[in-house]
């Protein structure tokens, strides 16, 4: 009875036992094939059929030979005989960093490990021809030989058979030293065959522009990504070919290049000009408006010159900023820069506006050619209410006398003496009276001060242009410089010690003639109001017979008191 009881004791225990090493959690691993190629992805799952209770998978052995792209974890239950089991398990897409016989290192989840896998990478079967690849690029320009700041067209084509997975493709976009770029198509997608295989094409275009001579090489672009192709996910990563430009200095005719008259390579310019609006009559005081437009193809908006026009001789100029635009082709750059110059007449009589050229060389014919706008002339009027004055023409006094002492050089033997005798007893006389007038001389020239400075002043007071509208002011004012200052030009006001009524005078022109600035009319009001207080201040130039005892080299001739 004791011998029975024993025996089923044991059988027991080793029920127990069998039972507890059915039950032992386990943690397996498998990949979805063994025999790959070089740059195929591959799938790694690893299933705990426990529970893990917040511990976390160690795979960090994996990084010797294999790089991890992602992973992934989900958490289930299953029953099984009406008892529920906790499972987790594990996504894993590696990369094999290298050819041959791999082994997938065992993982830990906790206390429980995996047994370790191999796998066996081959290398890639690529022949020599691009066609046979999976995926290549290639780089391509129009010409390799240009000028310096001349337009260069770059192409770079991706292409590759099957999907490019979302997310992946990354290009590292193309270098080019020394040189301005611009991206003129950016990723267009089109299909295209090649030995009778269906290939995605994605091309780029750039437009460079080299700023020194000598060879310029463009270095491989590399794109990297995972295609998905024949069933499986690839890592391809590919680069362009390299491109060597020969980069020759700019062309010169003898004449220094500058802002106004720089290097142009171009494959084509135009230049043309418009007058906004003339009057049938223009007068003193009129806003003339001309448009000039500069186009150019094969050149940025920044390459082209800059287009002023400077005051002549009877008008001023106003050059409005430039507006510049550029526009992206497939075939290049097309630049356009557009400049409105305002011509206001100072003077009546023909008012002539020079003529404007502009040289630069066609890369298509390798020649220069010049663009011209020819030279105009406008017969001016005087302004309503506007005194022309004529420029006063030199007397021929000497000449009168000249002639008169020919005709009497028979009797300068007589005359002389006499004239000397005169002369003497003048300058006797005129000692005299300097000594006596020499007390009232401050005095006398205080109150001719006194006197002018108040005439002057009523007579400011009584010019009712400076309440008129603007451009009758305007008109006013000029002619008021021009006949009690002799002033014919605005920097002739330095001499004048008013560098102040020349600013004041400026920013009124500016305000009146210049289209882009807004029309303040309490701003020019200002402005004439604060002329109108200055000229009160500036003393007219006197007739020079009245100023012959003042500021003079005559008066060292006298002695001092």
């Amino acid at each position: 009875m004791v011998k029975q009881i024993l025996q089923r004791g044991l059988v027991l225990l080793a029920a127990l036992s069998i039972s507890s090493l059915a039950w032992a959690d386990r943690l397996t691993m498998k990949v979805e094939r063994d025999l790959i190629e070089q740059g195929d992805i591959i799938s790694l799952w690893v299933e705990a059929d426990f529970q893990t209770l917040g511990n976390t998978l160690e795979y960090q052995q994996l990084d010797e030979n294999f790089q991890v792209l992602s992973r992934q974890r989900s958490n289930f239950y299953e029953f099984v005989n009406g008892v529920s089991n906790a499972k987790t398990r594990w996504h894993l897409r590696i990369l094999p960093k290298k050819t041959g016989k791999l082994i997938i290192p065992a993982v830990k989840l906790g206390d429980v490990s995996s047994q370790p896998l191999i796998i066996e990478v081959k290398q890639s079967n690529k022949a020599n021809g691009d066609s046979s690849q999976t995926a290549f690029m290639r780089a391509e320009v129009e010409s390799t030989e240009g000028y310096v700041q001349q337009q260069f067209l770059y192409r770079l084509r991706l292409y590759y058979r099957g999907k490019m997975l979302p997310g992946t493709g990354n290009m590292r976009p193309p270098i080019f030293n020394d040189s301005l770029s611009d991206t003129l198509q950016d990723e267009q997608t089109y299909s295209t065959v090649i030995d009778g295989k269906n290939y995605t094409v994605h091309e780029w275009v750039y437009a460079l522009f080299p700023q020194s001579s000598g060879e310029l090489t463009i270095a491989p672009s590399t794109i990297s990504g995972v295609l998905s192709f024949n069933g499986h996910q690839k890592v391809v990563e590919t680069e362009s070919n390299p491109i060597t430009l020969t980069v020759k200095p700019a062309q010169d005719l003898g004449q220094a290049y500058s802002k106004t008259q720089p290097w142009l390579p171009a494959s084509s310019m135009l230049l043309e000009h418009q007058w906004q609006t003339l009057p049938n009559e223009i007068k003193v005081g009129d806003s003339l408006s001309r448009v000039i437009t500069l186009q150019a193809y094969g050149l940025k908006a920044s390459q082209l010159p800059e287009i002023d026009a400077t005051d002549g001789n009877g008008y001023k100029v106003y050059n409005q900023p430039p507006q510049t635009a550029e526009e992206k082709l497939d075939s290049g750059i097309v630049s356009r820069v557009q400049v409105t110059q305002n011509f206001v007449p100072t003077t009546t009589g023909k008012m002539r506006i020079p003529a404007y050229q502009l040289r630069w060389f066609n890369t298509a014919t390798q020649q220069f050619e010049t663009l011209h706008i020819e030279a105009q002339v406008f017969d001016i009027k005087a302004a309503p209410g506007q005194v022309s004055y004529q420029p006063i023409e030199p007397t021929s006094t000497t000449s009168k006398i000249t002639d008169s002492t020919k005709s009497d050089d028979k009797s300068d033997w007589l005359i002389w003496p006499l004239v000397t005798t005169f002369f003497a007893i003048a300058w006797l006389v005129t000692l005299i009276m300097w000594w006596l007038a020499r007390g009232q001389k401050a005095q006398v020239i205080a109150a001719d001060e006194e006197q002018e400075s108040a005439l002057q002043a009523k007579a400011l007071t009584q010019n009712q242009w400076c309440q008129a509208e603007d451009k009758v002011f305007y008109q006013q004012l000029r002619q008021h410089l021009l006949e009690k200052l002799q002033i014919k030009q605005l920097s002739d006001l330095q001499a004048l010690d008013a560098g102040d009524l020349q600013q004041q005078i400026q920013q009124f022109e500016n305000a009146l003639y210049a289209p882009e600035t807004t029309h303040d009319n309490s701003k020019n009001a200002e402005l004439k109001k604060q002329i109108c207080e200055r000229l009160n201040k500036l003393k007219t130039v006197k007739d020079p017979k009245k100023t012959w005892t003042k500021n003079t080299e005559l008066q060292q001739l006298y002695p001092k008191p």
